[in-house]
């Protein structure tokens, strides 16, 4: 085995840009090897605390959380977008399988879930709508703040669907990109083109599949994969993804040899 040592040189500026990443990411679960026990203590009260990071001569919102444990041990963590997805992927697992329930792991994939039990009780019960704030907060370099502002406001509107706090979200927030705002429907728009730019001059071989794919989910056309699926009053199923599964297409491959390689089964 020949190891090769690697130490990559970044510029100031992508390094003060990481280091805000890195500051919205927050506390990663799953890769803590000093915690054995994950499971949530929900008779104990998790405390909400907004604090300010200073990171680059900015101070940063983040959301601090004092979290109690069955096994008696207590830790204040920084929420950020680690925990937030996996949250959300879990949400999103137990729409389809009620028994996934992830009992002894509530850090990560329970804790917005016990959060709106504790704090935000009207809405706690509807995951699609947990699932679309998590997926909104996602938008944002500091997605903790924007969770709890996001929960709060729907707690105190809970009349309002998933999709109608997801349609405030695109057409009343601003994303600021080197102080210039955006809607979020230009923002994604800037993203997916660019992001096109930089891939299909990174790779030798055409793939249209992506270009496809990435064209059929801009939000301005009124397609959000992730929340479409869970939002049209339609009952979320095995069936219901293949659809979605059909709609974006599936990939297939082919060499300059002729040799073509498609998809065996959408499973």
């Amino acid at each position: 085995t020949i190891t090769l040592p690697l130490n990559i040189d970044y510029s100031q500026g992508l390094k003060n840009k990481m280091d805000i990443v890195e500051c919205g990411t927050g506390y990663c679960p799953l890769s803590d090897t000093r915690r054995n026990n994950f499971k949530i203590d929900v008779s104990e009260r998790i405390c909400i605390h907004r604090n300010y990071k200073k990171v680059n001569n900015r101070n940063l919102p983040i959301i601090t959380l004092d979290i109690s444990f069955t096994d008696g041990s207590k830790q204040t963590i920084v929420l950020g977008a680690n925990i937030i997805k996996e949250s959300m992927a879990a949400l999103y697992q137990m729409l389809i399988d009620e028994t996934a329930t992830h009992e002894e792991f509530d850090l990560p994939y329970n804790l917005i879930k016990i959060i709106a039990e504790q704090h935000f009780s009207a809405i706690a019960s509807d995951n699609i709508k947990l699932i679309t704030i998590c997926y909104i907060s996602l938008f944002s370099l500091s997605p903790a703040e924007v969770l709890i502002d996001n929960l709060a406001y729907a707690n105190e509107n809970p009349d309002l669907s998933a999709i109608e706090l997801f349609e405030r979200f695109v057409n009343e927030d601003k994303i600021y990109i080197k102080g210039k705002a955006m809607s979020v429907c230009d923002f994604f728009d800037t993203l997916i083109d660019t992001f096109k730019q930089v891939f299909f001059k990174s790779v030798r071989v055409g793939i249209d599949y992506i270009g496809e794919v990435l064209e059929r989910i801009r939000p301005a056309k009124g397609f959000v994969p992730i929340l479409t699926l869970i939002t049209d009053y339609q009952p979320l199923s095995k069936e219901r993804i293949k659809t979605l599964i059909d709609f974006l297409g599936m990939p297939y491959s082919y060499t300059d040899s002729g040799d073509f390689n498609p998809h065996l089964h959408p499973q």
